[in-house]
């Protein structure tokens, strides 16, 4: 019977009854896969009176690299059932009985042959290999009529055998049963592809394995275009990297257009650009990031499975937005072994009343927009202070608080002119004002340069001592200021 029934993992496992046996040469009970997100996988046929997961044996066909033996010892660990992996032991005629016998005792095949015990046979198309092919067709064939040897009255209510092969293998395990056991029971059932709304699922899962951004910095270039709402998986996976510290990366997210923002991820040793599809998403936790959509959403939630309702934000961090949206119950500002300063503001914002702020003591936020003197920040962010217009000076250092959060190293040329891109617009409008400001904090030892490794244009990085915020608090109010501070203010 053909059908496109979707079944889903838990009803898998479900379906089949744990085993108390002991662990073996040739059978075992391996760990859970970390991470594990277990995919749906759908029937394409079934023996007629059966359902999917009442045959005596189901048949999972995938292609390579699936994940077909991830999901055969998450099958394994979540129900107690024992993995036969034919990519490591060699079978033949009768190898079945054989091992059951020997590492379940003798009435280990009865056991079987009742429904009693179920065993995952993984790597089909492996066992070919190591068995080669008569080899293992002996095996199948000598396994089904095992089954057949003594069966329970009425019809099988769970399965007997689990096999997991690519569709070569798993059609020679098909054509055994119809051709030497036609009254065995079976079920064909196919692997899904993560896609959908499966595929964020597995993004999530991989979104602190360190591989993830590894296998995506190969691969992309400026013109790459990723959605706003996987962009948080992606940097998580790079805020991962063991290569990172408090100083090691820092990501921009500017707006090119209403419709297209650029994302700038820089570490020690590479620097990658592409492109983002609003509205973007951030989840679980942020480090250095500027993020910027005048005409944007950013949106502040949690992962697929809703398991996380908080998120961190640590290090330099300022966002911005048109409109913003809280999901999460908890914000955290910075943590005990990283200082950290935040700034959050949005035209228009949305979910925040129900959550609440909670500012390390070694860490600050302070919030713009519609968030100055609203609940929950007012009780523990300061406001953004406005330059008057008519004072181009507190209007460029204004800005510099605002796009360099806490004491965010800046990229320029040799000669402290801004770089060339949307990330230094703000700069540049504001004439020579920021590479005098960078020239004053170097010669005052307020900030060091260093060399920057560049296959085009030479570049330096200036990294300041001083919080950015602290420049501009220095103008507008010069009598709580350090000396130092006063005097770079003064040069402008």
């Amino acid at each position: 019977m053909a059908t496109p029934t979707s079944i889903r993992f838990e009803a898998l496992a479900e379906s089949l009854k744990p085993s108390a046996i002991g662990e073996g040469p040739n059978l075992s009970f391996p760990p859970m896969p970390i991470p594990f997100v277990p995919p749906t996988v759908s029937a394409e046929y079934f023996s007629e009176g059966h359902l999917p997961l009442t045959c005596e044996v189901v048949i999972l066909t995938a292609p390579a690299a699936v994940g077909k033996s991830t999901l055969a010892r998450g099958l394994c660990s979540s129900v107690g059932i024992p993995l036969l992996d034919l990519a490591r032991v060699r079978v033949a005629t009768h190898s079945l009985r054989g091992i059951l016998s020997a590492e379940m005792g003798p009435d280990g095949p009865l056991k079987l042959q009742k429904g009693e015990v179920c065993i995952v046979v993984d790597a089909l198309d492996e066992g070919r290999l190591l068995s080669g092919d008569k080899n293992l067709e002996e095996f199948l064939v000598t396994a089904f009529q095992l089954l057949l040897e003594t069966r329970p009255s009425g019809n099988s209510k769970s399965p007997r055998l689990i096999m997991f092969g690519r569709q070569a293998a798993t059609d020679l395990a098909i054509a055994a049963i119809d051709v030497w056991a036609p009254a065995l029971s079976y079920s064909a059932l196919k692997v899904d592809y993560f896609e959908g709304g499966s595929a964020p699922n597995l993004l999530a899962a991989y979104s602190r394995q360190p591989f993830l951004w590894r296998f995506f910095e190969r691969l992309v270039d400026p013109k790459s275009l990723i959605g706003g709402d996987h962009l948080s998986y992606l940097l998580g996976s790079y805020w991962s990297h063991e290569v990172l510290d408090q100083s090691g990366g820092s990501v921009n997210v500017s707006e090119m257009s209403d419709e297209i923002a650029q994302a700038t991820v820089e570490s020690s040793h590479v620097t990658k650009v592409f492109q983002v599809l609003p509205p973007v998403a951030l989840r679980r936790e942020v480090r250095n990031l500027v993020l910027n959509l005048p005409n944007g959403e950013v949106i502040i939630g949690n992962g697929p499975d809703n398991a996380t309702r908080s998120i961190k934000l640590v290090g330099d961090v300022r966002i911005e937005a048109k409109n913003m949206r809280l999901d999460v119950d908890r914000v955290q500002v910075g943590e005990a072994r990283w200082e950290s300063n935040v700034f959050v503001s949005a035209q228009n914002i949305d979910g925040d009343v129900r959550a609440s702020i909670d500012v390390q003591s070694n860490s600050a936020i302070m919030v713009g927009a519609s968030l100055v003197g609203r609940y929950p920040w007012d009780s523990v962010a300061t406001p953004e202070q406005v330059s008057p217009p008519d004072d181009p000076i507190r209007s460029f250092l204004l800005d510099c608080s605002r796009n360099l959060p806490g004491k965010l190293p800046v990229v320029v040329f040799p000669n402290f002119e801004p770089m060339d891109d949307a990330r230094s617009d703000w700069a540049r409008r504001h004439g020579e004002l920021f590479p005098q400001l960078l020239h004053s904090l170097v010669n005052g030892k307020l900030a060091r340069v260093d060399t920057f490794p560049s296959s085009k244009a030479p570049k330096v990085r200036v990294r300041p001592e001083c919080l950015w915020s602290d420049l501009h608090s220095a103008y507008v109010d010069p009598e709580r200021a350090s000396q130092e501070l006063r005097s770079i203010v003064m040069t402008l």
